[in-house]
Parts: C-alpha cells; structure tokens; sequence
C-alpha cells in the first residue's frame, strides 16, 4: 500500500474499505475470507469517470471514507481534487457529490456539486446529513440528504481560535481534520488540529465546545482534566459507543489518546505508536 489513511467498516457484511492516498485507489478487504482487490480507482491521480464504473475512475489522493449503511453508498473525500465522490456500492457507479473540480478550490454554499471546498479530509454521515471536514476553508459543511444543499455547521471560514459555549457557525476553527459522531446524543466530535484541541457540536443545539486540549502545542497531563492537557496535531479521531470513550491520534505525539465522558471528562494515553 502506499499511504493509507482513511478507513471505513461495514460491519454486516464484514468489509474494511481503505483509502491509499498516494495510489489513489480506494481497496476493500473482505474480513471473512481475508482477501483484497481495489474497488475505486485505476491507479493514476487525476479527474475522470463520474457515471461509469468506480474502477475506472480516476482519483487524486483520496482522503476520508465513509459508508451510508442505509443508501449503500460511500462517500470519498478527495483532498487535490477538492471534491466528494460517491460510489453505488450495488452498481459500482461513481459520480461527484459536493464540490467541483473545474471551479477548483474555493468556498461556496448551494447545491452540493456546484458548491466549492478547500482540501476535504473527512466524511461523517448522520441520517439527515453527509458532514465534511473542509479542512482548507477551516470549517465543518454540511450536505442535506434530501434538498442536496450544501451549508456550513461548524467554523468562520477563517482560521482561529474561537469561543466555546456559542453557536458552532459563529466559533473559528484551524484545519479541521478528524471528524466522529455520536449519534446516540447527536454529538459531532471535531479534531480542530492546529488548535491542537479537541471540539464538540451539540447538533440540537447548534452550541459548539472544547473537551480536550488546552490549545498549547505540547505533550502532557494524562490522568488529568482534559481542558488542560497539551496535544500535538491531533488527526483522526473515533468514538465508541460501547465504552463512552473517544479515541484520539495525537499525530506528532505519536500515541493514540482516549478521553471518557463518563470519567468526570478526564482523560489517558491509550498506547504509544
């Protein structure tokens, strides 16, 4: 593989798909049998294939995955491309979801596949809404599954530090980049990465807050309050339902980090990479 980055799971039918950045192809791996072959990409970066078969597409650095188990369709963050495809997983069909290639790189809101993003890196997918992290415009957008309007949820547009406890769309944000969801309460979980903290959305309330970090680039304070803790460039995260814990790659640490909210929200290290 050469540079694999995103993954996503479909647990019923038990498939690990695999984004390789650099190969720009998407791989899937059958768990039950252990073997691979590539679903998404003919090996070389570029822009084509939207309305044909996904393996003769043409993909550049494809980044976050995520897998619709309702719809059946994967949504593909292509961070040069500064678009979101989607592939049928039934028809194996691939066509550009939110942004366009031939505007290029930009920001704007409207329909999905006219609008423009900026480097996406990550897809959450919650039942009303497909979420990317457009981590160029520093903010989090949000597609609506029925009109296919493309708004912003979360961040100014601008890179920065911004205010907890106020509606998430008024709070600056710096390169979101990981993106996780807890659909049991309806919260978003966002790795604001060069604010080296972690944020939460209230998706009910719009309200947007920070529960790990203390915005100092650094490593420290497992054990401790989680707002006081140094972080280096934390990347992608992952929320567990089972065991309330959210799982943090604290990049340039190089360890991977948990934070429970159900410990009066303190946290430890996990193991180290």
């Amino acid at each position: 593989m050469n540079l694999p980055l995103g993954m996503a799971l479909d647990p019923i039918n038990r498939i690990l798909y695999i984004a390789e950045q650099f190969n720009h192809i998407i791989r899937m791996i059958n768990l039950s049998n252990n073997t691979i072959q590539t679903l998404v990409g003919d090996g070389s970066p570029g822009y084509s294939g939207d309305g044909g078969l996904a393996i003769q597409a043409k993909l550049n650095q494809p980044f976050g995955i995520a897998i619709d188990l309702v719809t059946n369709i994967m949504y593909i963050a292509e961070r040069q491309n500064n678009i979101v495809r989607c592939v049928n997983l039934q028809t194996n069909i691939i066509s550009t979801f939110a942004g366009n290639v031939t505007r290029g790189a930009g920001y704007s809101n409207g329909i999905a596949n006219n609008s423009l993003l900026n480097g996406p890196v990550a897809i959450e997918i919650t039942p009303t809404s497909i979420l990317i992290a457009d981590k160029g415009n520093n903010c989090v957008r949000s597609v609506d599954k029925q009109s296919n309007m493309m708004t912003k949820i979360a961040g100014t547009g601008v890179a920065g530090r911004g205010a907890d406890y106020v509606f998430a769309n008024n709070s600056a944000l710096n390169q979101p980049y990981g993106l996780s969801l807890d659909s049991t309460n309806n919260l978003l979980y966002i790795a604001d990465q060069r604010n080296n903290i972690i944020r939460m959305v209230n998706l009910t309330t719009n309200l947007i807050f920070t529960i790990v970090g203390s915005s100092v680039r650094g490593y420290n304070g497992d054990g401790n309050n989680a707002t006081d803790v140094m972080l280096n460039y934390p990347s992608s995260i992952q929320w567990d339902a089972t065991s309330n814990l959210l799982y943090i790659m604290d990049q340039y640490n190089n360890v991977v980090r948990t934070w429970d909210r159900n410990s009066n929200w303190r946290w430890g290290c996990c193991f180290g990479l």
